[in-house]
């Protein structure tokens, strides 16, 4: 399986350097650890998922992640978007128990809970491309998913631009707050970045291999039980080779092969979660 590179993004570059130039380095650390976990998050359930993510960029909200996809469907669409916000809505409630228990950690550590909280409350907003943008157009797909984003890119700048008159209403009353002014402008930056490509989405390995099987490639066979799920067989895959999988009972013996276009096409219609044994009575 390929690695997956980390990029950084202007945003996130920007941020943090105001962060630095104001002096507070403890600041920087802290978000940007956040920041590594809340995309760790989103890595991690897209690969339990059988997503395989090429680039992860970071920005001032988390980060996308990158690769090359065809499908996806609704409900793991919503199962990684989530991931990062309870990542550092766990990392909170942890905190407030640590709090309560040794309360002598609480100025410490108290930067470190601000920073998830923020990241999750922001990144939960129904804003494209923001997490809560993701899944309410995974909610509202079965009706149709281009209205879905324009909807959360609409929002997007609704939200923003209330947040940029707060920002204008407080200097006008000299209380300004640049943070406030800040996120508004990337609120709406946002809405206006495109995402064909952004989706983290089911790389079809079928699509790698057409383009490759005509150099010639070396043959690997893998034997599964019928209780392996299908994901675990799936995680199995490189570009580098034409996969087959062989479908043995308890006692050793072979009942069927099948190829790994065949794999893929099943862990999408049925769930990566299911098993050979699950395949093959839905097969017959």
């Amino acid at each position: 399986m390929e690695k997956s590179k980390v990029h950084v993004g202007l945003s996130f570059v920007f941020y943090c350097a105001l962060i630095l130039m104001l002096g507070q380095i403890r600041i920087f650390v802290v978000y940007t650890a956040s920041v590594l976990l809340h995309e760790a998050a989103h890595f991690f359930v897209a690969r339990r998922l059988g997503y395989r993510v090429e680039r992860i960029v970071m920005s001032v909200f988390g980060g996308a992640m990158y690769g090359e996809y065809d499908s996806m469907n609704r409900s793991d669409e919503i199962k990684i978007a989530i991931a990062g916000p309870i990542a550092n809505l766990a990392v909170v409630v942890f905190l407030y128990a640590l709090w309560w228990a040794i309360p002598v950690v609480y100025n410490v550590s108290y930067d470190i809970a601000q920073a998830n909280l923020a990241l999750a409350f922001i990144n939960l907003l129904p804003c494209y491309t923001l997490d809560g943008g993701r899944i309410l157009a995974s909610l509202a797909e079965h009706k149709s998913r281009s209205k879905a984003i324009k909807l959360t890119k609409l929002l997007s700048f609704i939200l923003g631009g209330i947040l940029f008159a707060a920002f204008v209403l407080l200097c006008i009353l000299r209380m300004p707050n640049f943070t406030l002014g800040i996120f508004a402008f990337f609120v709406v930056i946002n809405g206006m970045m495109t995402v064909d490509s952004e989706m983290y989405e089911r790389v079809m390995y079928g699509s790698f291999i057409k383009d490759k099987i005509m150099k010639g490639l070396e043959v690997k066979t893998i034997a599964v039980g019928l209780n392996t799920p299908l994901i675990t067989a799936y995680k199995k895959l490189s570009r580098n080779y034409c996969y087959f999988f062989v479908v043995i009972d308890e006692n050793g013996k072979k009942i069927t092969e099948l190829s790994a276009d065949t794999l893929e096409k099943q862990i999408y219609l049925l769930s990566p979660s299911a098993t050979f044994g699950q395949l093959l009575a839905k097969k017959s």
